[in-house]
C-alpha cells in the first residue's frame, strides 16, 4: 500500500484589510452604544427634572393656599439643592420646607445644612453626599419680570436683595400676580452657563443639560421645555 500523502493546510489569519474593517466596525458599534447610552441619561435627567419642577409647583400652590393667598418669598434668584435651615436663606429649599422633601446632614461644617432632592436633577452633577460647599445651584427663579402690556417691572416672589432704602421686596398675592401679563413667561428654570457663565463658584457645567433645551415651570404651573434659542429673562 501506498502510504496516504499528507497535504499541508494553511493556518488561517486576518488579512490587514479585514483587520481594519473589524476595527472600523467595533468603533462605529461603539460610537453608536455611547451616543444611545447619552441620549438615554439626558433624557432620564430631563424626566427628573420635570418631575422636580412640578413638585415645586405643588409646593408653591400648597404655600399660597396656607398663607393668604401670597406667594413665597423674598427669594434669592439662584437656588441650591442643598441649603442653610434658616430664614434668612432665601432659598426655596426653605421657603418650601412644609411642602418639598429634605434629609439632614448633620455631618456638613456649616451648621443646620439640609439637602432636597427634590431641588437637584443627575445632568446638574452636584453632590449631596459633599460635606463642605452647597456645590452648583440646580435651578433659577427669574423673580424681576416684565409686564408684556404696560412694561411695568414686577417682582412675584419679591427680592431677597435690598433696595437703595435697605429694604427687601415682599412677594406678590395671587391677585396682584393675576392683574399682571405672564402668559408664556418662565418663572422657574434650570441653570446652565448660557444662564450663568462658568465660574468658581458655579463649576464648568455643561451646556445645555438635556441636549437643546431646558426644562422650566411657566406663570401657569405647566412645566415646558424651552429651546436654547429662546430667552427666558
Amino acid at each position: 500500500m501506498k502510504p496516504h500523502k499528507m497535504i499541508p493546510r494553511s493556518n488561517p489569519a486576518f488579512t490587514l484589510v479585514e483587520l481594519l474593517v473589524v476595527i472600523l466596525v467595533v468603533t462605529v458599534l461603539a460610537f453608536l452604544l455611547f451616543s444611545l447610552t447619552s441620549s438615554v441619561r439626558k433624557k432620564a435627567s430631563s424626566a427628573t427634572s420635570v418631575g422636580n419642577l412640578r413638585q415645586v409647583a405643588a409646593a408653591i400652590q400648597g404655600y399660597v393656599s396656607d398663607n393668604n393667598s401670597t406667594l413665597p418669598g423674598p427669594v434669592l434668584t439662584d437656588h441650591f439643592p442643598r441649603y442653610q435651615d434658616n430664614a434668612l436663606s432665601g432659598q426655596l429649599g426653605w421657603l418650601l420646607k412644609d411642602y418639598l422633601s429634605s434629609v439632614p446632614q448633620p455631618e456638613n461644617s456649616q451648621p443646620r445644612m439640609v439637602y432636597s432632592p427634590v431641588l437637584d436633577y443627575p445632568a446638574a452633577k452636584s453632590d449631596a453626599k459633599n460635606p463642605k460647599s452647597r456645590n452648583k445651584p440646580t435651578y433659577v427663579v427669574i423673580s424681576r419680570q416684565t409686564d408684556a402690556i404696560t412694561g411695568a417691572i414686577f417682582w412675584p416672589m419679591g427680592n431677597y436683595n435690598p433696595n437703595s432704602s435697605g429694604n427687601r421686596t415682599p412677594p406678590m398675592t395671587v391677585a396682584q400676580l393675576a392683574a399682571r401679563e405672564t402668559r408664556g413667561k418662565p418663572w422657574i428654570t434650570e441653570i446652565d452657563q448660557i444662564i450663568r457663565p462658568s465660574t468658581a463658584q458655579y463649576g464648568s457645567e455643561k451646556t445645555p443639560p438635556h441636549g437643546n433645551h431646558r426644562n422650566a415651570l411657566m406663570f401657569d404651573y405647566s412645566v415646558k421645555g424651552i429651546p436654547l434659542g429662546d430667552p427666558v429673562w
